[in-house]
């Protein structure tokens, strides 16, 4: 069975959602990180941290993507 999210047949398996779920504990694994350590960092820390958020972002966008693409190119 198949949902469709903006006219995209998304494939509900478990395969196609393994990348979101990586994805997912990325950024998880992150604001674990962040959180450890806010207290102590300087501003320049502060700012390198925001940029790595962003790319950890842009890569789950990519990720997300990717998923419900695949079985349209497929």
């Amino acid at each position: 069975m198949f949902g469709y999210l903006i006219a995209i047949p998304v494939d509900p398996t478990v395969a196609a959602r393994w990348p979101q779920a990586l994805a997912g504990v990325a950024v998880f694994a992150l604001l674990l990180r962040w959180l450890r350590r806010w207290p102590t960092m300087s501003p320049a820390q502060h700012e390198r941290g925001m940029y790595h958020a962003l790319q950890v972002w842009a890569l789950t966008n990519v990720v997300v993507l990717i998923a419900l693409l695949a079985p349209v190119l497929s």
